[in-house]
């Protein structure tokens, strides 16, 4: 059943994977050594994906503001002997941001540093570690909501946003029509 957490390998354990060399009190050290290469490519893999999609965010976001303004002065600044070199620079800008990842996540992994604080250094590795090692909070509403006691209208829920409410109201009338339904 846990098969796939000892061989390293398989697919199913890239997340535990990346989730451990991404925290500073482990990185490496837990890998065994016919796994560590391929362990190290997986995680230098995850850092390069994850900063480009963090630079494709950022520069989709400054393309469309600035759009407009290089469609109106672009005609007036072009000349007739100036070229488009907008896919090479394009080019360029991936490779160096992929070197920059790696680099990064390289230094990471060389430092004899153990404490959290250190992602404050490699912002790549710290964005790997935050979605990989955070878990998702849960809502107190809900589990209320779903404990046997359902107890929404009570004075001790009196503070509950009109929105939160509502939603809690039509959930339950749904879960006792689910729970009709079903027995």
């Amino acid at each position: 059943r846990f098969n796939f957490i000892f061989d390293l390998e398989n697919i199913k354990s890239k997340p535990y994977i990346i989730a451990s060399i991404s925290h500073p009190r482990f990185k490496l050290s837990w890998i065994p050594s016919q796994y560590l290469t391929y362990c190290k490519n997986v995680f230098l893999s995850e850092c390069t994906l994850m900063n480009s999609l963090t630079n494709s965010d950022f520069n989709s976001i400054e393309n469309d503001s600035a759009g407009s303004d290089e469609e109106f002065y672009g005609i007036l600044t072009q000349s007739k002997y100036s070229c488009d070199c907008s896919a090479a620079d394009s080019v360029q800008l991936n490779v160096d941001n992929t070197n920059t990842a790696t680099v990064q996540a390289l230094s990471y992994l060389d430092s004899k540093n153990k404490d959290l604080n250190m992602l404050n250094t490699f912002a790549v590795v710290k964005k790997v570690f935050f979605k990989y090692n955070t878990t998702l909070p849960s809502s107190a509403p809900v589990e209320r909501l779903f404990s046997s006691g359902s107890q929404i209208l009570t004075p001790r829920r009196n503070r509950l946003q009109d929105k939160t409410f509502e939603m809690l109201l039509c959930c339950r009338c749904l879960m006792k029509e689910f729970n009709n339904v079903i027995m």
